[in-house]
C-alpha cells in the first residue's frame, strides 16, 4: 500500500478544506486568503496553530484540492457557483490522497456522513475501500481533541 505523509495541519482546517473543494463552502479567513493565493492577509488572519502548519497546508490546498479552486481571489469567487453548477469536475476527485490514515479517521469524524457520502460518490474503488475501511464505526467514541483542531 502507499506510503501516506504526514501533514502538520490541524483537521478543522483541512476539513475546512475539503468542504471548500466538494460544496464551495468558504473555509475561515485565513484559510481562504490560503487558497486565494494571498499571503498577506493569510499571515495576518491564521492563528498561531495554522501558522504554523502554513507549508503543509499550501502542500494540501496543492496536491488535493481541485485546481479550479484554488490560486486567485478571482477563481475562488468562481468556484462555489461553478462546483453547484457542474460536480462532475470531482469525478475521482480523492480528498484524502497524501494524508496518513489517523489523520484520514478525524476527517470522516469532522465531516460527517452526509459529505462522506458525498466524497464515496466520487471517487474510485480503491479510494472508497480506503475510505470504508477508516471509517469509524456509526455511534464509536471516535473524536477530535480540541487541541488538534
Amino acid at each position: 500500500m502507499e506510503q501516506h505523509r504526514t501533514l502538520e495541519v490541524p483537521p478543522l482546517a483541512l476539513a475546512s478544506l475539503v468542504r471548500w473543494g466538494l460544496y464551495g463552502i468558504k473555509p475561515g479567513g485565513a484559510l481562504m486568503y490560503a487558497v486565494e493565493n494571498d499571503l498577506i492577509g493569510f499571515c495576518s488572519g491564521a492563528d498561531p496553530q495554522v501558522l504554523a502548519s502554513a507549508r503543509d497546508l499550501m502542500r494540501y490546498v496543492f496536491w488535493n484540492l481541485p485546481v479550479q479552486c484554488f490560486g486567485s481571489r478571482d477563481v475562488c469567487m468562481n468556484w462555489s457557483a461553478k462546483i453547484r453548477g457542474d460536480r462532475s469536475i470531482l469525478d475521482h476527485w480523492d480528498p484524502f490522497d497524501h494524508l496518513e490514515d489517523s489523520l484520514v479517521t478525524k476527517l470522516l469524524v469532522l465531516l460527517g456522513d452526509d459529505a462522506v457520502n458525498d466524497i464515496l460518490a466520487l471517487t474510485d474503488p480503491e479510494t472508497q475501500s480506503r475510505i470504508e475501511q477508516l471509517k469509524p464505526p456509526p455511534n464509536s467514541q471516535t473524536q477530535v481533541e480540541s487541541s488538534e483542531c
